[in-house]
C-alpha cells in the first residue's frame, strides 16, 4: 500500500512540475531588436512556458505603434500568436489582461491625435443557436439571474473580450459565475477556462445591458399619500437598465398602495415608490384576536401609535394601565400570538418603558 501511495504521489508531482502558467505583465520595456518575444511581456513559469520563451508576440515594434512609444498588448494578442505554435493548452495557463510595452524612458503620453474615440456600440440581442461559446454561457446565466428569455435581453461587452468571448467550449470547461447583483450598474461575471486538469484562464468581465418588461407608467401626477388607483396607471413593454430598485411588475401590487413621495406623470413606478396605506389610526379601537394554542379569544384595544398592514403596534385596552404589541392585518384588525416568544418580549419592554 505504502508503494502504491509513492508511486501516485510521484505521478502527481511530475504532472504538476510538467505544468507551466504564463503571465502577463502590466508593463514592459520594448527590446532594441524591434521584435518583441514572450520572454520581454510575460513571466513564465515551469518547463512547458520556458520552452515558449522567445516566441515573436510582436514582430516589428516600431510598425506597430505607428509613430507612438508604447504598444497596449492585450491577452488575446499572445494567444493567438501561441496557438500558432499549436501550444498544448492543457499544459498551460495564460493569465493577465494587458501589457503596456514601451520604449526605454518613453512616459505614456497621448496626444488629442492618439486618441479616436470609439463608435458608439448599443446593447445587443444574442443569438443562443449554434457553438457552445463563453459568450453564450455568459448570456445563459444572465437569462436566469433576470428570468427573461433572449429576446428580452441585450448586451453590450468590452470590445476587448472579443475574442475570448469567441472561444468555444469544445475541448474546455467553461465555468461561468456572476459576481455582482442583479441590480448592478454593470453586471459583473468571473468566468473559468479548464481543459482537463489545467486552468487556463481566470477573467472578470463587466457587462452592460438591458432588459424588456412590461412596466407600469404613471398617466397622471401623485402626491405624497395618494392612493394610487387603476386609472393612474398604464402598462407599456420598455427596455430598462436593471439599476436601482426594481419595477413594480403586478398591477395587484401598486393598486392601493399609496405613493411614498410625489411622483410626476410619465414615471415608471418601482418598488421604491410605494408604501403601504396606514389602516390602523393612533386612538382607533381595534379588533384584536388573541392566540394560545387552539384557543382563540378576542377583544378590543386602542392603537397607541398609527399602523400599516404587516406591522407591529402597540395596544392598550381601555381603563388598564399596561399595553401589549399586536400585528396589524387589515383595517381595524390585529393579531396577537400568545405563543409567540418577540410578540411577548416586545410586550414586556414596552411594559418597563413605563
Amino acid at each position: 500500500m505504502r508503494w502504491i501511495a509513492l508511486t501516485i504521489c510521484t505521478l502527481l508531482f511530475q504532472g504538476a512540475a510538467s505544468a507551466g502558467r504564463i503571465e502577463l505583465k502590466p508593463s514592459a520595456i520594448a527590446p532594441e531588436s524591434g521584435a518583441v518575444t514572450l520572454k520581454d511581456v510575460a513571466d513564465l513559469e515551469g518547463p512547458n512556458a520556458l520552452a515558449l520563451a522567445d516566441v515573436v508576440i510582436i514582430e516589428d515594434f516600431d510598425e506597430r505603434a505607428g509613430g507612438r512609444a508604447w504598444v497596449q498588448l492585450a491577452i488575446d494578442d499572445v494567444r493567438t500568436a501561441l496557438d500558432a505554435r499549436r501550444v498544448n493548452w492543457g499544459r498551460i495557463s495564460l493569465q493577465g489582461r494587458h501589457c503596456t510595452v514601451r520604449l526605454a524612458g518613453a512616459l505614456i503620453t497621448q496626444s488629442s491625435d492618439d486618441h479616436v474615440a470609439p463608435a458608439t456600440r448599443a446593447p445587443e440581442t444574442v443569438d443562443l443557436t449554434g457553438n457552445s461559446t463563453v459568450r453564450t454561457r455568459i448570456v445563459s446565466l444572465l437569462l436566469r439571474v433576470y428570468d427573461v428569455d433572449s429576446e428580452n435581453l441585450r448586451v453590450l461587452f468590452n470590445e476587448d473580450d472579443k475574442s475570448f468571448l469567441d472561444l468555444p467550449d469544445a475541448g474546455r470547461r467553461i465555468e461561468v459565475q456572476p459576481a455582482s447583483t442583479g441590480s448592478s450598474s454593470r453586471f459583473a461575471v468571473v468566468v473559468w477556462l479548464y481543459a482537463g486538469d489545467q486552468l487556463l484562464e481566470t477573467r472578470t468581465m463587466r457587462i452592460d445591458l438591458q432588459v424588456r418588461r412590461r412596466v407600469f407608467v404613471l398617466s397622471s401626477e401623485l402626491e405624497r399619500g395618494d392612493a394610487i388607483r387603476e386609472s393612474h396607471l398604464r402598462s407599456e413593454f420598455m427596455w430598462l437598465e436593471p439599476t436601482g430598485p426594481a419595477p413594480v411588475l403586478s398591477q395587484d401590487k401598486a393598486i392601493n398602495s399609496v405613493a411614498r413621495r410625489r411622483l410626476t406623470s410619465g414615471t415608471v413606478l418601482r418598488v421604491d415608490h410605494l408604501e403601504s396605506p396606514v389602516v390602523v389610526r393612533r386612538g382607533e379601537l381595534v379588533t384584536i384576536h388573541c392566540i394560545s394554542g387552539g384557543v382563540v379569544v378576542k377583544t378590543r384595544a386602542r392603537a397607541q401609535d398609527d399602523a400599516r398592514e404587516g406591522e407591529l403596534v402597540e395596544m392598550r385596552v381601555d381603563g388598564r394601565r399596561k399595553t401589549f404589541v399586536a400585528r396589524v392585518v387589515g383595517a381595524g384588525r390585529a393579531i396577537m400570538n400568545l405563543d409567540s416568544t418577540s410578540s411577548a418580549a416586545l410586550s414586556d419592554a414596552s411594559n418597563r418603558k413605563e
